[in-house]
């Protein structure tokens, strides 16, 4: 069955809304998914989520890559259903290489342990995400969201710095918002 064919049946079956809807503000509406869909049998929703995942990667990944235009990820999901470890992971990896993307809204998702070690691993690397929205979410309790808090005044501080490199007259090949390359970069700098 082709990647086209799968969509369609999983989008009339389970009338799952896979669109970049865009907002005159910039964000994203990836995916909005309908209460019927958490009862599905385990076997099918794990496969679900592999085709959902698929599709993200084709039909978002290069547009996060390529467009400067898109600032804000919204993902609504309208129950309580929760999206396997590996949805999160693919998500956050694309994620890592988006020069565009300052704000993520994860409100009312249901989020794991595992999922915050993917979306710290996210703001290590990616310096551009400023904001990410929490609310009804465990980790608004848990002191997870004090600790992406934290991450995120980092990110703010090495954006800032970032900037002021480039108008020092630093040339790069393309907009790289890894934080690792920006610390080689800084620590260069200082031996000079």
């Amino acid at each position: 069955m082709s990647i086209a064919i799968q969509v369609n049946y999983y989008r009339n079956s389970f009338n799952i809304t896979l669109t970049a809807e865009r907002h005159s503000t910039g964000s994203l509406t990836v995916f909005q998914i309908r209460s019927d869909v958490a009862d599905l049998k385990s076997r099918n929703f794990l496969r679900l989520q592999d085709y959902l995942l698929d599709l993200f990667h084709q039909v978002f990944g290069d547009k996060l890559r390529s467009s400067n235009s898109i600032t804000e990820l919204v993902f609504r999901p309208t129950c309580s259903f929760r999206f396997s470890e590996r949805w999160w992971e693919g998500v956050f990896e694309s994620l890592k290489s988006s020069t565009s993307i300052t704000s993520l809204d994860l409100s009312g998702c249901n989020l794991t342990d595992a999922d915050f070690e993917h979306l710290r691993s996210l703001l290590r690397v990616n310096f551009t995400v400023q904001e990410v929205m929490l609310e009804n979410t465990s980790w608004r309790n848990d002191g997870k969201a004090a600790l992406i808090a934290e991450a995120l005044a980092r990110n703010k501080k090495q954006a800032t710095e970032f900037s002021i490199l480039k108008g020092a007259g630093f040339e790069f090949d393309k907009a790289k918002s890894d934080a690792s390359f920006f610390a080689v970069l800084l620590t260069q700098g200082r031996r000079s």
